[in-house]
């Protein structure tokens, strides 16, 4: 988590942005092939796990985490076009 802290932290905006890009196709794509009863499991597990990372995390490590992601997707936005940020809301109220 540190490693990836201290990388964000190196990254410009559009590198950031990128990244969020590749690795959200890598998932999208993972679960093209994914069953229903597959989703819904790998879907359990990473709650599962979130909450696991949250309750080992210090208040102020959490507090960094938020303001990461909150970076991170104001970075993404920022790098989409037009058409990415209406597929993007159209994904996200779909869903």
């Amino acid at each position: 988590m540190q490693r990836r802290r201290e990388l964000r932290a190196s990254q410009t905006p559009e590198q950031q942005a990128a990244e969020v890009r590749l690795n959200s196709q890598r998932r999208q794509d993972v679960r093209g092939v994914m069953k229903p009863d597959e989703q819904a499991l790998e879907r359990e597990r990473n709650s599962h796990g979130r909450h696991e990372l949250r309750a080992s995390q210090t208040v102020e490590q959490q507090i960094l985490d938020r303001e990461l992601n909150t970076h991170g997707c104001q970075a993404l936005g920022a790098a989409m076009t037009p058409e990415e940020e209406a597929l993007d809301r159209q994904r996200n109220t779909c869903s």
